[in-house]
């Protein structure tokens, strides 16, 4: 049976088509559309229209596209970006009224549970997991096994906030480099505490910045699921690809193989928070996972 859901984010606009037998994912296809939705929300705490104007064009495609593949039930869900917003209610009426779907408002502790079984859902690996969602308005934090989470956590930092704060010269000030590092430092440990008697996990990261920097490493001019999925990355890697991204203007950066150009503006500041995050853990190395809140939300409210 064919099931698809949209994942109506704060930087991108993703929908899975997935063959599922007993509620099992046999085999999926992923479409991404960049529409930056959560574009100024952290200052006004509303979506403007012209990001919902994005998201609509998108939702159109994405849809046509389900429902073509002969999918009749398609889900969504929500998150940061529309949680936080002051109209969300009227977002959410406004785009069940023009799509065939559900728009389900994840709360940030859902997201990282979503998440977190979507890794589940492929990875080979037992023990004790720590996975870290670098998004574009948050980042979720969620440390369990086979059988349960332990611990679920999301943090008001992602790419796209981080860059509206911290990031207003081109290419970055050393200034507010510093003052971005910072800040997500601050909040990680501040708000992370209580999670330090898990730091012997195996770390697996997913969302945009983390799959982008496993493209960048691996010089991929076309996004490959299956060679990116379950890659690893290391935390010297990230440095080095950090130092470069702030030596380069944007213009330049849109260039680098890899990074698709719709993110080259926010990727600086996602790739600080996955540096700052896996240096506080002690990770040296992370795995990439391609799947995420997506399989997770198949596997958990589709099935």
């Amino acid at each position: 049976m064919k099931r698809a859901v949209i994942d109506i984010g704060t930087n991108s606009l993703r929908l899975l088509v997935a063959d599922m037998e007993k509620g099992v994912i046999m085999s999926g296809k992923k479409y991404v559309r960049m529409i930056r939705l959560g574009e100024m929300v952290d200052q006004s705490r509303e979506i403007g229209e012209k990001a919902l104007e994005r998201c609509m064009d998108a939702l159109d495609e994405l849809v046509k596209i389900a429902l073509d593949e002969g999918v009749e039930n398609i889900k969504a869900l929500a998150t940061s970006a529309v949680r936080d917003a002051g109209n969300r209610d009227e977002i959410v009426r406004r785009i069940q009224a023009s799509f065939p779907i559900e728009v389900d408002i994840l709360s940030g502790d859902e997201e990282a549970e979503m998440g977190y079984f979507g890794i589940l859902s492929s990875f080979p690996g037992q023990g004790l997991f720590i996975m870290f969602d670098i998004g574009g308005g948050s980042t979720e934090f969620a440390v369990g096994n086979k059988e349960k989470i332990f611990y679920k956590r999301s943090l008001d930092i992602g790419a796209v906030r981080m860059t509206e704060q911290f990031v207003k010269s081109d290419p970055v000030d050393l200034d507010e480099s510093r003052r971005l590092k910072k800040h997500v430092r601050n909040t990680i440990e501040s708000e992370l505490g209580n999670i330090s008697s898990f730091e012997k996990g195996i770390a697996v990261g997913i969302g945009g910045t983390i799959t982008t920097l496993g493209a960048i490493k691996l010089k991929m001019e076309n996004y490959n699921r299956g060679k990116i999925h379950l890659s690893r990355i290391g935390l010297d890697e990230i440095g080095e690809m950090i130092s470069e991204f702030a030596e380069c203007p944007l213009e330049s950066r849109r260039n680098i193989i890899g990074l698709d150009s719709e993110r080259a503006d926010i990727i600086y500041a996602g790739s600080i928070i996955l540096h700052e995050v896996m240096d506080f853990f002690g990770c040296k190395d992370i795995i990439v996972s391609d799947y995420d809140n997506l399989e997770g939300y198949l596997m958990t409210r589709c099935s």
